[in-house]
């Protein structure tokens, strides 16, 4: 039963829905919409299969989708697309399609899918392409501009990572807002933050991009979508040492962006950004003249307040009382009785953690929300030293949890209990140990390989955005290179 419930996730939704879309391009909608036509006819009022499925779609397809489904449908991991392309002056001379997978799940798929090339002009030119093996020609380029940027999954028919080269990633630092297609430019900002989650793009270079061009962007799910990874970016990939200063950067950004964006939810979406990433004292000050004062056009709401109100107190900032009396007599609600739960957890006093941690893992709080309230205050990175006693007992305790603890309050205290700001090589050997063990419940284990996996994605992605030490004064080379005439400095 635990097994079951860990598998309804975003891999059997968004992956299902993203395989289908790719078969109807790889049978074509006419085949596909004939197909189902069969496929309901034959089996109305009764049950069906992945076998009948496949042979009601066979007769209208020249693909053997039984092979294809394997390839698809039993096999796990995700494809990386990629291009690989040579301009002969202003002609494109040569175009192909690069394909890997995991080391984990080596398996390489067919897919069908459609190549945007975007020349100097910005006139955009789509050629269909396939590839099934490592490396694929794309045959329909002849007489094509030279493009400045290739995108190999436009209409997103492909369901794959797509890994852009080195000249369209220059391309997209100055002119992505230039993309006039809604849906690719969505997909080039997935595709930049799925390489800064492959350690392929610094964290900090896609930070930069966020703050130069996303201010600008006027189409709300483009900015909820790419708003949304930012926290993950700056907490996860960004190296310890600069999170602080990127956070502080984007929240001075974000102000700019809210007095520049037309009133309602784009002010609204870059309010929360700003709320959500304020972390020193100083931003906090600057989320809280936010909601005590709002700029014209902007809404705020009680979430943003209680937001505001907690960070006041993790800093212990004069007030903080009456700020959070204040909250409460304006929301008496159950929400308001968790936020001040909270507000207690995030407090920065040895006794008071001890209190909370005592409790959590004794009498309890009545209800697991209440309690998961005082859990999601409790850890925090800006008091790391003083909780890095209860770090141990963390670990130690996670198999009682999980053996003792009804399974969706495990789940829950494992999701909002984790130590998340700590990604270090310590934690990722504790999770190992705990791992090594080999008499865990199938749930902690499943639990502690994602948590696994995510740190060695962190710690890769960190090391990748970490900048090259600084030489010494009189280390440098004896002959230093000096750009020659054909040499440009790296796009800024």
């Amino acid at each position: 039963t635990d097994e079951t419930f860990l598998n309804f996730d975003g891999i059997s939704y968004g992956k299902g829905a993203a395989v289908l879309k790719q078969l109807v391009k790889t049978m074509g909608e006419d085949g596909f919409k004939e197909g189902m036509r069969v496929y309901f006819r034959r089996h109305r009022l009764g049950n069906a299969t992945l076998a009948d499925l496949l042979a009601a779609l066979q007769g209208a397809s020249e693909v053997d989708l039984v092979h294809w489904a394997a390839r698809w449908l039993k096999t796990a991991g995700v494809n990386t697309i990629g291009a690989e392309w040579q301009a002969d002056g202003a002609r494109l001379e040569t175009l192909s399609l690069t394909q890997t997978a995991p080391d984990t799940n080596p398996v390489l798929r067919p897919h069908r899918l459609e190549v945007a090339l975007i020349d100097a002009t910005g006139a955009l030119r789509v050629v269909p392409g396939t590839i099934e093996k490592a490396v694929s020609p794309v045959a329909d380029t002849a007489d094509t501009v030279a493009p400045v940027f290739v995108y190999p999954n436009h209409g997103d028919h492909a369901y794959a990572k797509v890994r852009l080269d080195e000249v369209s990633i220059a391309w997209a630092r100055r002119s992505l807002p230039s993309i006039d297609d809604t849906l690719l430019r969505q997909q080039v900002w997935a595709s930049l933050w799925e390489m800064v989650r492959d350690a392929e793009l610094a964290s900090t270079d896609y930070l930069d991009l966020v703050r130069r061009h996303l201010p600008g962007e006027r189409n709300l799910t483009i900015v909820q979508m790419v708003g949304a990874t930012v926290a993950g970016a700056i907490a996860r990939y960004v190296p310890e040492d600069l999170i602080d200063s990127e956070r502080s950067r984007f929240v001075a950004e974000a102000r700019k962006a809210i007095d520049s964006a037309p009133a309602g939810d784009l002010k609204v979406m870059w309010a929360r950004a700003l709320i959500s990433e304020a972390r020193s004292a100083a931003d906090v000050r600057l989320a809280a003249g936010l909601v005590d004062v709002p700029p014209d056009g902007l809404a705020i709401d009680q979430d943003m307040r209680w937001i505001v109100s907690v960070r006041w107190a993790e800093f212990a900032m004069e007030g903080t009382a009456e700020r959070l009396d204040s909250e409460r007599r304006r929301d008496p609600s159950d929400r308001g009785d968790r936020a001040i739960q909270r507000a207690e957890a995030v407090t920065p006093d040895a006794q008071t953690k001890d209190e909370i941690w005592e409790r959590l893992h004794g009498s309890g709080y009545g209800s697991l929300h209440m309690g998961m309230a005082a859990a999601g205050g409790f850890w925090r990175r800006s008091q790391r030293d003083m909780l890095e006693s209860f770090v141990p007992r963390f670990f130690d305790g996670l198999p009682n949890v999980f053996s003792e603890w009804e399974p969706e309050a495990a789940r829950s205290y494992y999701t909002t209990f984790f130590p998340t700001y700590r990604i270090d090589e310590d934690t990722r050997a504790r999770v190992g140990a705990l791992l090594a063990r080999g008499d865990l419940g199938s749930m902690l284990v499943r639990k502690l390989t994602e948590t696994a996996d995510d740190l060695d994605r962190a710690l890769r992605s960190r090391a990748f955005a970490t900048p090259e030490p600084i030489p010494e004064p009189g280390t440098e080379p004896d002959d230093p290179v000096t750009p020659g005439p054909t040499d440009s400095p790296a796009d800024d």
